[in-house]
């Protein structure tokens, strides 16, 4: 017997009756009898677990049926759903990411909401401000526990565990770009372990993809509906993703998987850079931004939760797991690693000073946020305190980058001082000239280093700060 068929025909009929949303259960059950159904029994229910949808059950022998008593476009606050996962899908599309599972909403609301009123803004504008929320979604914590807990039960990332490990340590210990480029191809991988050894030598990347989210929400299907035949209508992904909040998660770690991560260069529109053409082939660096990192773990995250919806094996709970001590341990390590990346970066700063010259820059970090804070605390303390011991009244800039260095300039009894402080005496001829003309003195951190290749025609005074001694009003200066 063709059950399809038979529940079809049932369905069909019972549309066709016009009284499909107050139904005559017994007429129903004889409808089913007829059909060649034995043990039948025929009752109200609700289906759906997230939106409930009035049905009748049928329950045979043979098999279990749901008839909905309305239609997809009938059910209850369908509209106003449509309208507002629409617009929030829209919103993790500008924000060039998706619906994170294990997130809670929480968490992920309130962004959505800042970013919805900027659908309006230009799409950079939109992605920046979403760059500033990513680490408060998958945080360092959060990431400990994943690699510890969450990544070695999955079938798809176990052998891949001790890689992201170490990517996340040599993230917080400064290699930015490093870790990034050993995780992305990691995305990849784990999109092809998904499958068997034919789809992966049949199905072309972008089909990979599809195969894995529709194995997902396929899954999700029979358990929305207890398993039960229902009429194909009901089963449309368009329906599915406003009734049930797994299929739609899916559907936008679809869209981020095809039309971002794996979407072809010249169709990516994103400016994450977060791509895997553009990585692989050497197309931009855009993708060394360091919050990469952050939406890499994001996606491996997805994937593991993914794997429990389409690998029978895979036990994954939908609630992420609790930190132990493992994962404490990870995290406690990053930190420490990050604590000593500071005390790291001032030591080479202090070494290559020496040489008149700056840490070369590493393709995530310029290293200015670092010289800018040795520079403005040398400046209090060996410029400011001991200008204004002197009676000095001074105002103090903020470090300019361009340039790299700060101002300081004092009034006292009509005279005035204005000193500038160079982060190393190996700064260019032309911000030398630049400071020449408003300034008296010209100072450097650290010990001169062929100052006359930099400092030539110079009417200033220009020297190492620790062999400068400060003026009193009155003095004579130059």
């Amino acid at each position: 017997m063709d059950y399809e068929k038979v529940f079809r025909g049932i369905w069909l009929r019972l549309l066709n009756s016009k009284s499909y949303s107050e139904p005559d259960l017994n007429a129903i059950g004889e409808w089913a009898k007829h059909k060649g159904l034995s043990n039948v029994s025929v009752k109200s229910v609700e289906t759906g677990g997230f939106v409930k949808i009035p049905a009748i059950k049928l329950v045979s022998s043979e098999g279990t049926a749901l008839f909905p008593k309305c239609l997809p476009d009938e059910v209850s606050g369908i509209d106003k759903k449509k309208n507002y996962l629409n617009i929030r899908e829209e919103a993790w599309k500008k924000a060039d990411w998706f619906e994170p599972p294990y997130v809670m909403m929480r968490v992920t609301n309130p962004i959505i909401d800042s970013l919805t009123k900027l659908l309006s803004a230009p799409r950079e504008r939109i992605e920046g401000d979403f760059d500033h929320h990513i680490t408060g979604i998958y945080t360092m914590v959060d990431c400990a526990t994943a690699i510890e807990q969450l990544f070695p039960s999955s079938l798809i990332l176990k052998e891949h565990t001790k890689t992201i490990r170490e990517a996340y340590l040599s993230f917080y210990g400064g290699y930015k770009t490093a870790a990034i480029a050993a995780l992305i191809p990691i995305v990849e991988s784990a999109i092809n372990d998904f499958l068997s050894a034919e789809a992966k030598s049949n199905l072309k990347l972008l089909e990979k993809v599809d195969y894995v989210i529709d194995a997902a929400v396929a899954k999700a299907t029979l358990v929305h509906y207890e398993h039960c035949w229902i009429a194909k209508e009901f089963t449309k992904i368009e329906h599915l993703k406003l009734v049930d909040e797994r299929v739609y998660l899916f559907e936008t770690i679809r869209r981020w998987l095809k039309f971002s991560f794996f979407s072809k260069t010249s169709k990516y529109k994103g400016l994450s850079g977060l791509n895997r053409h553009l990585f692989a082939h050497g197309l931009s660096l855009v993708w060394q931004k360091p919050t990469n990192f952050h939406r890499l773990l994001g996606v491996l995250i997805a994937l593991a939760w993914l794997e429990g919806w389409v690998n029978e094996d895979v036990k994954n709970s939908t609630l992420f797991p609790d930190r132990n001590d493992d994962s404490r341990l990870l995290f406690e390590e990053a930190q420490f690693r990050t604590e000593m990346q500071f005390v790291s970066q001032n030591i080479m700063a202090e070494r290559y000073q020496k040489h008149g010259r700056i840490v070369p820059e590493f393709p995530t970090d310029d290293g200015w946020h670092l010289r800018a804070s040795i520079l403005s605390k040398k400046c209090m303390s060996d410029l400011v305190r001991p200008l204004k011991d002197k009676g000095w009244h001074l105002t103090v800039s903020d470090p300019q980058k361009d340039g790299e260095y700060i101002l300081v300039e004092g009034v006292c009894k009509k005279q005035e001082i204005s000193v500038a402080l160079l982060y190393s005496c190996g700064t260019g001829n032309k911000t030398y000239k630049k400071l020449d003309e408003n300034c008296q003195y010209i100072l450097y951190l650290g010990a001169p280093y062929h100052q006359d290749q930099y400092a030539y025609g110079i009417k200033a005074h220009v020297g190492p700060l620790d062999g400068w001694q400060p003026v009193a009003p009155g003095t004579m200066l130059g």
